[in-house]
């Protein structure tokens, strides 16, 4: 009552009857409810973009590996986005790393309005991001990739008197019945990115042997 927390215990006696012991445990119900709660707060900062608030790199695979099991127990699709803002460096050297802080947390917004609930985005490097899209086949993950790039391209991020405008890169691929890991994936889409890179930048490419 009054908002305390007791511990009952009752004890027999000897002669019969019963006596209860009651115990305040209210303060080390307290201490015991801060530590869960920050422990929950480490473990959710642990799995979180401190940036951006998205899913970082640890979490990405611990979530992705969950997806990509699901994928292949189901025997369904499962598409990877790989993304890389172009000339990232240009921005922090030209307006310094607080607009290039900006800029992220634009583009991440950006991106994370237009994808599903069951769609992951992390970010997993400076400038790099990477999609996980179930039930999405290559032809549509082309097309969601096509709209966040037009997304990103109609970005203008205010700093400082100044409008940045911005343009990325995209890398796509599939899942494959004999991809052993999440890391397969990765590189595939990882290597697409690359070519977009290589032809010009702004560009989507998609793996092929």
């Amino acid at each position: 009552e009054g908002g305390r927390i007791l511990s009952v215990r009752a004890n027999p006696l000897p002669g019969g009857g019963v006596i209860t012991l009651y115990t305040d445990i209210t303060e080390r119900k307290k201490i015991e409810l801060a530590l869960q709660e920050a422990h929950e707060r480490a473990q959710a900062a642990a799995l979180e973009d401190e940036l951006t608030g998205l899913p970082n790199r640890r979490a990405f695979f611990q979530f992705g590996k969950h997806m990509l099991h699901q994928a292949l127990r189901n025997r369904s699709t499962l598409s990877v986005v790989m993304t890389d803002l172009d000339f990232f460096k240009k921005v922090n050297d030209t307006y310094g790393h607080q607009a290039g802080d900006k800029v992220l947390v634009y583009v991440s917004k950006a991106m994370q309005a237009r994808l599903r609930e069951s769609d992951l985005i992390a970010r997993i490097g400076g400038e790099e991001f990477v999609l996980l899209l179930p039930g999405t086949s290559i032809d549509e993950a082309r097309r969601i990739a096509q709209e966040l790039l037009a997304l990103i391209r109609a970005l203008a991020v205010p700093h400082a008197g100044h409008t940045i405008t911005l343009s990325a890169s995209f890398g796509l691929t599939s899942i494959r019945p004999t991809d052993p890991n999440l890391e397969a994936l990765l590189q595939r889409a990882d290597h697409a990115l690359y070519q977009s890179k290589d032809q010009g930048r702004g560009r989507i490419s998609v793996y092929t042997d």
